[in-house]
This record gives structure tokens, C-alpha cells and sequence, in this order.
């Protein structure tokens, strides 16, 4: 039976791909770094309580992909070594702002260079989670592209570019790598979790403007007659607010 490595395992793709893989009964190590006064078990008892249960089929690797071979010790990887080996490769620092820069560029270039090593040693299949977003300025960008001189928007993209441009040139067994663009939770109910990176954290903000101008607008104030004065309306029926001033650059 195939042992399917996870990093990135603790994000919204990771705790889905984990639930998927544990459903069909596959066997599943998570490779989780200590955090915030947590060991990997704990964080991984409080993301994944009814598997980390399952010692046969769940099992947690304390790492990071910022170490040589994830900082994964000896005994392990030779263990490993004779197993039939997918590794997946989701974890990424997501951050556009500007103080996460070199931070960014060392996880998503720096951590992939030591996951293909260690997937050049240890592994038979390699999928790599890259994001739609290497295209950069290109209109036309088809799925076999890459370097194609194209700008880039930030230093994520740019990034990601990198981490995939190694892929290719590195990666010295079967690969797929996953471009996908902008990530939602269910795509039924319309709900996103964890709101506070990239696109999200923009649509956040005006959903809570949106609520801040709705609660002033219902209240009888200077601030809310100023509001309307200006054209500011709100259709409790379809629960649409009209800004008329708001402009966006």
C-alpha cells in the first residue's frame, strides 16, 4: 500500500486532502513543525482528532521543510526507502505583504528545493501544489508554459515561479503539479475559511464595511442622514447596498 506524505497539511487544501485520503483508506503521515508552544501530535490532534487515533493508518512527522530532508531523522527516511512513497507538497507561505518578502521566497523556493531532494531519495510519485498566478502578466499561459519573460504582480508569484521552475529542472521522478487560482471552501454554500490572506482579506474588509454602513444607515444620526445625503441607499430585500461615493483604484 502507497504512504502518502502530506506538508501543508494544517491548511484548508491540506485538512481536505488528508479527510479524502483517510476516507478511502489510504495511509497517511503529515509532516507538521512545532508552533506556538505545540508539538506536531498536539496541533495534530486538534486538526485531525479521529485520525491521529488510527496509529496503523495516520502518523505524524515532526519537520519542516526549511531543514534538510524536512529535518526527517535517518532511521526514518530508510524505513521509508522501501515503501512506495507519494509526496504531496502543499505547504507555502501565502503572505503579498511587503514585511514577508524574504520570508516568503525562502519557504516557497528554499522549502521545495529540499522537498524535491528529499522526493529524489525517498519517493515513486511527486505532486506539487503551485498556483495558477506563475503565469504573472501573461494573457496567454497554457498548462505545459513556464518561462515565458513574463512580470510579476509580487514577490508570491515570483516565487512560486521559482519553486516550480526547480521542480522541472530537478525533480528526478513522475510529477504533477497543481496550478490552482483562487481557493473558496465550499463551493455550495459560498463559505471561505480563514479569511485573512490574498483576495480574502479584501473581501472581508468590505464585508465588514458593508455591515458597519448598514448599522449606521438604520440608526437616526448626523452620520447616517450624511450617508443618504450623499446617495448612500440600502435594499434590505436583496441585501444590497448602494455607495455611490465609494470608488476603488
Amino acid at each position: 500500500m502507497k504512504i502518502h506524505i502530506i506538508t501543508g497539511a494544517s491548511g484548508f487544501v491540506g485538512r481536505n486532502l488528508v479527510k479524502s485520503l483517510c476516507e478511502r483508506g489510504e495511509k497517511v503521515w503529515i509532516v507538521m513543525r512545532s508552533q506556538n508552544g505545540m508539538t506536531a501530535e498536539e496541533r495534530a490532534e486538534k486538526l485531525f482528532p479521529s485520525y491521529v487515533k488510527n496509529h496503523h493508518a495516520f502518523c505524524v512527522i515532526e519537520g519542516d521543510i526549511m531543514k534538510e530532508n524536512l529535518g526527517i531523522n535517518n532511521r526514518l527516511l530508510q524505513k521509508l526507502s522501501g515503501q512506495t512513497v507519494w509526496l504531496w507538497h502543499l505547504a507555502a507561505n501565502l503572505s503579498f505583504a511587503t514585511k514577508e518578502k524574504e520570508n516568503s521566497k525562502r519557504t516557497n523556493h528554499i522549502g521545495t528545493i529540499n522537498v524535491v531532494n528529499l522526493v529524489n531519495r525517498i519517493a515513486k510519485r511527486y505532486m506539487h501544489v503551485s498556483t495558477a498566478y506563475v503565469s504573472g502578466d501573461q494573457l496567454i499561459y497554457r498548462e505545459d508554459d513556464l518561462d515565458m519573460k513574463q512580470r510579476f504582480r509580487n514577490h508570491y508569484e515570483s516565487s512560486k515561479f521559482e519553486a516550480e521552475k526547480h521542480v522541472k529542472e530537478h525533480c528526478k521522478i513522475s510529477y504533477i503539479v497543481f496550478r490552482p487560482s483562487i481557493i473558496i471552501g465550499d463551493a455550495y454554500k459560498g463559505k471561505a475559511e480563514g479569511c485573512t490572506f490574498g483576495y480574502y482579506r479584501f473581501a472581508f474588509m468590505f464585508f465588514i464595511f458593508k455591515k458597519w454602513v448598514v448599522k449606521t444607515l438604520e440608526k437616526k444620526t448626523l452620520l447616517s442622514s450624511f450617508l443618504r445625503t450623499i446617495g448612500t441607499t440600502y435594499n434590505k430585500r436583496n441585501d444590497m447596498l448602494i455607495a455611490p461615493w465609494l470608488v476603488l483604484i
